[in-house]
């Protein structure tokens, strides 16, 4: 029994990595009883990603570090040490704003505050204090980011302090830096974007602006060729919430 904090399952359904209170719980779809776990115990886990396969698995703590182990399928009962953990990004990776690629090699961490960070070469990594490969600071809080499965493209959304806004980066897998998004709508939207989806080739971007009535849906086609302050493609009223 367990108060689960966020929940991440392998493509395929065979491995499910779960975060709470006291830890990391890694298990086997077949029982109820996990592989294995990891509980530092300063740390509080926010949110969890999974790779394709379910090898790799990184959580986001409540002080702002990304936890990365390789080899999740192998390992077997208490973990004293990831793989690798990152250097702060100075707040708490929440449920929402963590994702991984679907071979474990790129993660994109939003949510501890107002910039959003990439890393690349994650299954090469080992050690502690890893930096990002590249961030962008937006001045804006994202409640929520997705990558794509191959680590190209990304996409974050959230809040401006008044109204919401979509960011969106095309080639993040080559990027490198301080870095600003190729566009992010903002105009258009007049409520906190709390969810957002991104299709793997970068063609479209939906999202959810979630405090008014209606809480509309936004829907960007052709993202990889916009720029600027781009208006949704078209848009749905309704009572959306994911």
């Amino acid at each position: 029994s367990m108060l689960v904090h966020d929940v991440a399952v392998s493509h395929d359904g065979s491995y499910l990595a779960a975060v709470n209170n006291t830890g990391l719980y890694y298990f086997d779809a077949d029982s109820p009883d996990p592989l294995w776990w990891y509980q530092p115990p300063t740390v509080v886990f926010r949110s969890i990603a999974i790779s394709n396969d379910g090898d790799y698995v990184v959580a986001g703590d409540n002080n702002g570090y990304l936890h990365y182990f390789n080899q999740s399928r192998t390992r077997t009962d208490s973990e004293a040490t990831p793989t690798w953990i990152s250097s702060s990004m100075y707040g708490a990776i929440e449920k929402g704003t963590l994702d991984m690629s679907a071979n474990g090699n790129y993660t994109v961490v939003g949510g501890t505050g107002t910039n959003i960070w990439y890393y690349a070469d994650c299954t090469k990594r080992t050690g502690t204090g890893n930096t990002y490969t590249w961030t962008a600071y937006v001045s804006q809080e994202f409640y929520t980011v997705h990558i794509s499965a191959n680590g190209k493209y990304v996409a974050g959304g959230g809040y401006t302090g008044t109204d919401g806004f979509v960011a969106f980066f095309k080639d993040a897998d080559t990027l490198v830096g301080y870095q600003s998004p190729t566009w992010k709508a903002q105009t258009q939207l007049t409520s906190t974007i709390m969810d957002l989806a991104l299709s793997d080739d970068g063609y479209a971007v939906g999202a959810i602006g979630f405090e008014l009535i209606p809480q509309t849906l936004y829907y960007w086609a052709n993202a990889t060729n916009l720029a600027g302050d781009p208006n949704a493609t078209w848009t749905n009223p309704g009572s959306f919430s994911c």
